[in-house]
């Protein structure tokens, strides 16, 4: 799980203890479910797509599975997670802190496409013009 939804997720639940705010809207749950599952379905899926692959420092671009339509399927994935885990316990810290939480992926989502950039060249740059980057 990328540390931004770590570190987000653990202030939302201090936040929640101190001052308890919550999504007063009653189909949370019925939102939420459906977004936990298809997270974790991606995350599977993505997981299975880069097979043997190191990610932390690969030696071949990912382009199966969800990678085929998403450059960073799993951040999409943990993100849809947290969503869903914010609809489903009903915290609104844990909405409230997700413009926060995007800002703080995108931000490491553009480092960690120059290191690959970097580290796989021309077939990184050539998967980066063909796929999006989140959907």
């Amino acid at each position: 799980m990328p540390e931004a939804h770590l570190y987000l997720g653990a202030i939302a639940l201090v936040m929640s203890v101190l001052r308890p705010r919550r999504i007063p809207w009653r189909l949370s749950r019925r939102v939420g479910w459906p977004l936990v599952i298809s997270g974790l379905t991606i995350a599977a899926w993505a997981t299975h797509s880069a097979g043997q692959t190191d990610l932390a420092s690969p030696n071949r671009v990912v382009t199966d599975g969800p990678y085929a339509m998403s450059r960073h399927p799993m951040y999409v994935a943990w993100t849809t997670i947290y969503v869903g885990v914010a609809c489903v316990t009903r915290r609104a810290w844990l909405l409230l802190l997700t413009p926060l939480l995007v800002v703080l992926i995108r931000r490491e989502i553009e480092r960690e496409e120059e290191r690959l950039t970097e580290l796989l060249g021309p077939a990184y740059t050539a998967y980066r013009t063909r796929v999006r980057r989140y959907l």
